[in-house]
């Protein structure tokens, strides 16, 4: 396995040739990667319901000599991301805080950043995936978003947009009790859209593989192809979501978003100008909206 792959890279990739134990292990590194850079490895085992054993030759698969090297990488990236936003620690926090008082240094790093996500998802994206991911949109009978609780805000966001015009979208949250109860009513006429970063949510993961069982057509906004989210029949629009903070940055997918609905407003016109003049009669009649 390449040593320039990222600990996240190396897992996805290697997925789908473990064992049910051991890919156990992956999903819940993946989703609760930052809790497990402080467990033990008999933790880790019980949390998964495997044998330390199988956590030991997990991470030694994977080309760490045991899981006290797998674990250190994870510490290494979680000092990184908080690095990024506090300095090297407390002392230098303090004093970068009130450097930025009188200097836009940081500001000017988060945009220089946000810039150069933007430009690698628009350089990841070709125009014909987005063709492709407007023409399933526009085409469903319905459609349901499924997110993880690090993707709920640009979901959201979606889910709006596509109800203004087209009325037929669910949000569901991958923590939601009933998910299967709500996917379990769509058909091949019907669109499943997920959105999902690292770590991905387990059960965003097994409505995407229920979805592909039963032929519903779905579009994925991820990180990777290897990401769990991307199926080989799914359109997939890739984001990049680098941060200085603790928390991953949604500016990209919300361009992709943004992007969508453009296209969708081009192809669409007529419908999307007949759902305006109704919310606009709507908000006529009841008032929804102040209006200055």
């Amino acid at each position: 396995m390449s040593k320039n792959l990222s600990l996240f890279e190396k897992i996805q990739v290697s997925m789908p040739a473990m064992s049910d134990a051991k890919k156990a292990i992956a999903k819940y590194i993946l989703e609760n990667w930052q809790e497990v850079a402080f467990l033990s490895a008999s933790r880790l085992a019980r949390q998964v319901g495997v044998s330390e054993s199988v956590v030991v030759r997990f991470s030694q698969d994977l080309g760490y000599t045991g899981f006290p090297d797998l674990q250190g990488n994870l510490q290494m990236i979680l000092r990184n991301r908080m690095t990024g936003m506090f300095g090297q620690n407390g002392e230098d926090a303090q004093l970068e805080l009130l450097a930025d008082k009188h200097s836009s240094g940081s500001v000017q790093r988060v945009f220089d950043l946000t810039i150069k996500n933007l430009q690698t998802t628009l350089h990841s994206n070709s125009f014909e995936t987005f063709i492709s991911a407007v023409n399933q949109i526009t085409e469903a009978r319905r459609i349901a978003i499924i997110a993880g609780r690090n993707a709920m805000g640009p979901a959201l966001t979606l889910s709006i947009h596509l109800n203004e015009i087209f009325t037929n979208t669910q949000l569901i949250g991958s923590g939601q009790d009933d998910m299967f109860d709500h996917l379990r009513s769509l058909t091949e006429q019907d669109l499943l859209i997920t959105i999902g970063l690292p770590g991905y949510s387990r059960n965003t993961v097994r409505a995407v593989a229920y979805a592909e069982e039963r032929g519903i057509k779905q579009i994925a906004i991820t990180d990777s192809l290897s990401s769990p989210l991307a199926r080989p029949n799914s359109v997939v629009l890739l984001t990049s979501f680098k941060s200085l903070a603790y928390a991953s940055s949604h500016v990209s997918t919300v361009f992709l978003i943004d992007t969508l609905i453009h296209l969708i407003t081009i192809k669409d016109k007529g419908q999307v100008l007949k759902s305006l003049e109704e919310l606009a009669e709507i908000n006529k009649q009841y008032g929804l909206y102040e209006i200055e």
